[in-house]
């Protein structure tokens, strides 16, 4: 990912993703649907509209330039403590806003191991809920 970051001048990189059980056998491999390079806010479009698309809102499948963060807004985004889910796709789409070069490759870059007993399996209309209160 950092070879893409340097030879494209990028702020941000995004890499696709393999998802595996805990026994590690393949579930699937991301599906995320566009490659080449985009602006802070064309991706932020395309994330509003999917959580797998272009990398979703997860910020495990991507290296970010910290320093460009911090010259934009004088220091770090935090996550919104208030958030119990999606407060990973929150704090990226702030972090879009500062971002002005991003490259999505369809380069493996992440093995995301899906834990069948994690709270993205149980989300109820109470705990999407917090998103929109937050």
């Amino acid at each position: 990912m950092m070879r893409h970051a340097i030879e494209k001048e990028a702020d941000m990189v995004i890499g696709n993703m393999m998802v595996t059980n805990l026994q590690g056998e393949v579930e699937k491999i991301g599906e995320i649907g566009v490659q080449g390079e985009f602006t802070g806010k064309e991706l932020k479009q395309l994330v509003i509209l999917d959580d797998w698309l272009a990398g979703g809102g997860f910020p495990w499948n991507r290296v970010t330039n910290l320093k460009k963060i911090k010259e934009v807004t004088g220091g770090i985004i935090p996550f919104n403590p208030q958030l119990k889910v999606y407060e990973d796709k929150c704090w990226l789409l702030n972090v879009l806003d500062t971002i002005d070069k991003i490259f999505v490759t369809q380069e493996v870059i992440y093995n995301y191991v899906i834990h069948s007993n994690s709270l993205s399996h149980f989300l109820t209309p109470e705990k999407i809920s917090n998103v929109a209160n937050a």
